[in-house]
């Protein structure tokens, strides 16, 4: 598969990255994770508690199957919700490359399979913003706070 540019199995990942340093330079010299579904389990202790701060815990395939190229094509070009225990959380939904129609059709897309995931929905979802790694947040939806979401 030509997308993969390199393949660290797990004694490797149990022996050479040991240190919290090691783990470190892993996470931040590669955009995008994969791991065969059957180690997944396995992965947390492994790699520690900064690749689930960053967002970047590794995605699962099944080595398995036959498409593996596939698999691995679908796990790029999708995108991923991460709640975590605060309350923001954000989904990436277009590369600065995109056009605006894109850009768009990706928001409508991806927008009602978010709010699904929030717990309460619509209800606990107080503003919406766009934004890049660079820019300020171009605000897309807000809520006024309710009376109840006010005294509580």
């Amino acid at each position: 598969v030509d997308e993969i540019k390199q393949v660290i199995d797990i004694s490797t990942l149990r022996s050479d990255y040991r240190q919290f340093e090691d783990k470190r330079n892993l996470m931040s010299s590669f955009d995008l994770f994969l791991a065969d579904d059957r180690i997944i389990p396995l992965l947390p202790p492994l790699i520690g508690k900064n690749f689930f701060k960053r967002g970047k815990q590794p995605i699962s395939v099944s080595i398995g199957k036959k498409n593996i190229s596939e698999q691995v094509a679908r796990a790029r070009d999708s995108t991923y919700l991460y709640l975590r225990g605060g309350p923001c959380c954000s989904v990436k939904v277009a590369k600065t490359g995109f056009s605006i129609e894109e850009v768009v059709e990706n928001i409508n897309t991806i927008l009602p399979v978010v709010v699904e995931r929030i717990p309460g929905r619509w209800k606990n979802i107080q503003s919406i913003h766009l934004k890049t790694t660079t820019s300020i947040s171009l605000p897309l939806f807000k809520s006024l706070p309710t009376k109840a979401r006010i005294e509580s």
